[in-house]
């Protein structure tokens, strides 16, 4: 299972448009629509990918297998652009 939790000086701002994520020390920006700041703040209050599925299931009209891919593939940029802390939790 994938670790879901920002890395120490990784901040989030909430906007109109949706988020901005900022790695202060690597100085990237990142910024999402709002279904992505919608999974950043359900990432934030320490939900699981299939937790943050469920949530997103209940708000949008998608089918859940294209939530959980779509859920899936914005996990994965966040690792590759460095926001998550690594490791494996379990």
């Amino acid at each position: 299972m994938r670790e879901l939790e920002f890395r120490e000086k990784v901040k989030i701002w909430r906007e109109e448009f949706g988020a901005v994520i900022f790695d202060i020390l690597e100085e990237k920006v990142f910024a999402t629509n709002q279904t992505g700041a919608d999974i950043l703040d359900l990432m934030d209050e320490g939900k699981t990918e299939q937790e943050i599925v469920s949530a997103l299931k209940d708000k949008y009209s998608k089918g859940s297998q294209r939530i959980a891919q779509d859920v899936s593939n914005f996990i994965i940029r966040l690792q590759d652009n460095g926001f998550l802390r690594s490791g494996d939790s379990g």
